[in-house]
């Protein structure tokens, strides 16, 4: 009995790491998607252009399906990317 106890809790432990590294991962990638948002908008900024335009667009779109941003960046970012004109 003890032996299935153990097993048991054994598998909730790695369960509970599984789904923090899971978690962590989706951070870490939404932060990566806003640094490529930045990088596009300086490169737009500084060249105006349809390719970096369109590149722009293309980074805020991929953030905007991102689940760990606020309600109100998200907001922000679609603002952002309904002003774009390509």
């Amino acid at each position: 009995m003890k032996k299935i106890l153990f097993i048991v809790v054994l598998f909730a432990l790695v369960f509970m790491v599984a789904i923090s590294c899971s978690k962590n991962n989706q951070i870490k990638n939404c932060t990566d998607l806003i640094s490529k948002v930045n990088a596009a908008e300086i490169t737009y900024g500084v060249n105006p252009s349809t390719a970096n335009c369109q590149a722009y667009k293309t980074s805020l779109n991929n953030l905007l399906g991102c689940s760990y941003i606020t309600a109100q960046e998200k907001a922000a970012y679609k603002l952002l990317f309904d002003q774009l004109t390509c």
